[in-house]
């Protein structure tokens, strides 16, 4: 509390303008302090002793393929940890899920923890956000959006993730990132988007567009509950309404209901040796994403003699989400701080 004294006499007057010269200063500091943060594209993230403010966020069109500038569809949101002013650091870019007709990248960053606390209401529980986590581990983070289905149908949502890939690595410089050492997390759609970058980084499908002098490989992969073989007939045709509704959808919006384009979306059909080590997360009851779709792509990671970890999220649903009367195990900042890890030491 601060408390304050009132002189008697003639001095009061000059003790008065004094005070309300002082309390103009304050506001005006106070004004100045806030509008930096929110011109610079700091965020603000919630923690139990207050707010804090996260790093600088820089909004870059990456890849625009006619699409007028500025167009959401090829938007990169990028966080820059204050350690990078100083040093090269490794990049993780994030590629959001939605059946590839839904969804923005807007949803993955500390934007949307501003979002929630400028409103004053919580953050919802059990949410799954990487970014804040990678970028305590001092990452710099890429969230990116691409076009969707159907005004764009497939391929455009893997030629424009491998194209973000080359544009980080030509303008590694400009943003401090070290080009060897780039990594992906991609959550449903946005799994098999991943898997589909890192198993055809060295061919030319899908290498449409600028930076064609850049390499699109990544050195490490986290692939959260994402397909992996598309011409499965339980994938499509599942005695599960909701699976042959949000399946539907998807042939129809972003396949055409094309077999020929679903073999080439699935990513299980590129397999190779000297993959990128693979991180897999599944919820055990995802009715959205069946556990086999994880398990067929583990399985023909490690007979191609590749370095891969599936971890089966116990009473999990699609997207992390409880499913039935107890908690999902590993927990969601257990899943958050697993990921970083297998980070560290696969970019460090």
């Amino acid at each position: 509390m601060i408390q304050v004294h009132t002189p008697s006499g003639s001095s009061a007057a000059a003790y008065a303008i004094a005070a309300i010269i002082t309390a103009i200063v304050i506001m005006l500091i106070t004004y100045l302090v806030i509008g930096s943060h929110a011109k610079s594209g700091s965020a603000v993230g919630q923690s139990g002793v207050g707010v804090l403010y996260g790093p600088q966020m820089i909004k870059a069109n990456y890849c625009p393929f006619g699409n007028p500038s500025g167009n959401s569809s090829d938007i990169a949101y990028i966080y820059l940890p204050p350690s990078s002013r100083n040093k090269t650091l490794p990049l993780v870019i994030v590629v959001h899920g939605g059946g590839w007709h839904a969804g923005s990248a807007f949803n993955l960053t500390y934007a949307q923890i501003e979002k929630y606390t400028v409103n004053g209401s919580s953050l919802p529980e059990n949410s799954y956000y990487i970014v804040p986590a990678l970028l305590r581990d001092n990452f710099i983070v890429a969230a990116i959006n691409y076009r969707l289905a159907p005004q764009y149908p497939f391929p455009a949502q893997i030629i424009d993730v491998k194209c973000a890939v080359r544009y980080f690595r030509a303008n590694a410089a400009r943003y401090n990132i070290n080009p060897n050492e780039i990594g992906v997390v991609g959550s449903s759609a946005g799994g098999q988007l991943v898997q589909l970058l890192a198993f055809t980084s060295n061919s030319s499908l899908w290498s449409n567009g600028p930076y064609a002098n850049y390499s699109s490989s990544v050195e490490a992969v986290v692939d959260n509950f994402g397909p992996s073989n598309l011409t499965w007939y339980e994938y499509h045709n599942s005695t599960s309404v909701q699976i042959n509704e949000y399946r539907q959808q998807d042939l129809n919006e972003v396949f055409m209901d094309n077999y020929t384009l679903l073999e080439l979306a699935s990513p299980v059909n590129y397999i190779g040796t000297n993959e990128p080590p693979f991180l897999i997360f599944q919820g055990n009851k995802d009715t959205t994403v069946p556990p086999y779709q994880s398990y067929v792509l583990y399985n023909s990671l490690i007979e191609h003699g590749n370095n891969a970890t599936l971890i089966i999220v116990n009473n999990s649903g699609h997207s992390f989400s409880q499913a039935g009367p107890h908690p999902i195990n590993p927990s969601i900042p257990q899943i958050e701080n697993l990921t970083a890890s297998f980070l560290q030491e696969k970019l460090g």
